[in-house]
């Protein structure tokens, strides 16, 4: 699948980096949390929410808990709000914080 701009999607490592980044993120708190979103590439930001999408949805099918599903089902909604939202980074950055603070982690 190509995005829109044209470039090559992310790579299974690059995924896999994205979801790790983020457990050690949400491990360290909010802080770490959103210092991601200046380390991540820019205009990435819904590519990127959808690796996590994918992320969850797989480990929910692995490891099925409420948690799972109510970060899953956050994420659906940003996802659904993305196409009426301007800054893009602001809707990924309340996935972080929001994420962090169900995940419990």
């Amino acid at each position: 699948e190509e995005l829109d701009s044209g470039q090559a999607r992310m790579t299974d490592e690059a995924m896999e980096a994205r979801w790790n980044e983020l457990i050690q993120a949400w491990r360290l708190g909010p802080g770490a949390s959103i210092a991601l979103l200046d380390k991540w590439e820019k205009d990435k930001e819904l590519e990127i929410l959808n690796v996590l999408i994918k992320k969850l949805a797989k480990g929910l099918r692995e490891f099925p808990s409420i948690k799972r599903v109510k970060i899953l089902q956050f994420a659906l909604e940003l996802k659904k709000d993305a196409r009426l939202m301007v800054n893009r980074k602001l809707l990924l950055g309340r996935f972080l914080l929001e994420g962090w603070k169900i995940s419990g982690l």
